[in-house]
């Protein structure tokens, strides 16, 4: 099997070397020739021109480029009939995702979206326990990157914790409350959204790329439970009142690896072996919540 890349910055790199190491072949091409050059040596793969030049050499492409240029390449290769796994955010307009799902749908062709927490264990335990939650909050916070710098945080990087929230809870927020800050661009750097749903849940998220700590933090309540999972740490914790005693119960995974898991699963998918459950047509409501926050949003300073 062969996978191309289009991209070899940050997130292409780590594309490339799970790939590698899962023994696939990779083709890598990006506007940058030498860095191209460099990653595709690095893995053994092969260095191409351009990425029209993957449409008779590939069996599926991965688009790790900035957003803004994601539905032009989806584009090209979904009109030749290619597999995709775009990178989030999948795109930067509604039209262009809606236009993109059309395209999927008319083609046959598999389309999935990087929305790589939902690999996490914690994430798939956390999935066999919640029923009834009542309040959420989510922290995920972190130095400034100098990257995705064509976006702002509510895409970069909220945008996961949104997706998270639509796969543990499968349900559209009732109402929106959104505040957030330039910093260092032109666009939000820092947010806070707080949503209410029809099943009386309530969340709270907070995402920034200007903090000098870094926390990607998750936790639930429920009942009488409590949950607490730190993403880059692999643990969960839950907290249980039973017969009047607090109950606490931990897991701790030695290897996290989520996008090693999400690669997988896309390899898979190219061979039609399963269904994604990060098809574009699953995860575009998360990315639609996001639009409606970005138009609801309250910018201040």
């Amino acid at each position: 099997m062969r996978i191309g890349i289009v991209g070899a910055g940050t997130q292409g790199k780590k594309h490339a070397y799970k790939l590698s190491s899962l023994g696939i072949e990779v083709w890598v091409t990006d506007i940058e020739e030498k860095k191209a050059k460099t990653l595709s040596q690095e893995v053994g793969g092969k260095w191409v021109e351009s990425f029209e030049d993957f449409r008779k050499g590939v069996d599926g492409v991965i688009i790790a480029t900035p957003a803004t240029t994601h539905y032009t390449i989806a584009r090209f290769f979904l009109e030749n009939s290619i597999p995709l796994l775009i990178e989030k955010p999948l795109v930067v307009k509604r039209e262009e995702g809606e236009e993109i799902i059309k395209l999927a749908r008319k083609r046959a062709i598999p389309v999935l979206v990087g929305m790589v927490e939902r690999f996490h264990p914690g994430i798939k335990e956390l999935k066999k326990r919640i029923k009834e939650p009542i309040f959420i909050e989510i922290h995920r916070v972190g130095p400034f990157p100098g990257r995705s710098l064509d976006i702002g945080v509510v895409l970069d990087l909220m945008l996961h914790d949104l997706d998270l929230l639509w796969f543990l809870l499968g349900e559209k927020p009732s109402s929106i409350e959104a505040i957030g800050a330039k910093v260092f661009t032109t666009f939000e750097d820092i947010v806070n959204v707080r949503l209410s749903f029809p099943s009386g849940c309530v969340s709270n998220l907070t995402a920034s790329r200007v903090s000098e700590e870094r926390m990607r933090k998750l936790r639930i309540f429920q009942g009488r439970e409590y949950y607490s999972l730190s993403f880059p740490e692999g643990e969960l914790k839950s907290y249980k009142v039973k017969e009047g005693e607090l109950e606490k119960k931990t897991w701790k995974w030695k290897e996290v690896d989520p996008l090693k898991e999400e690669i997988i699963e896309f390899v898979s998918t190219v061979k039609g072996e399963k269904k994604s459950h990060i098809s574009v047509e699953n995860v575009y409501p998360s990315l639609d919540l996001a639009f409606q926050i970005l138009e609801k949003i309250r910018i201040v300073g």
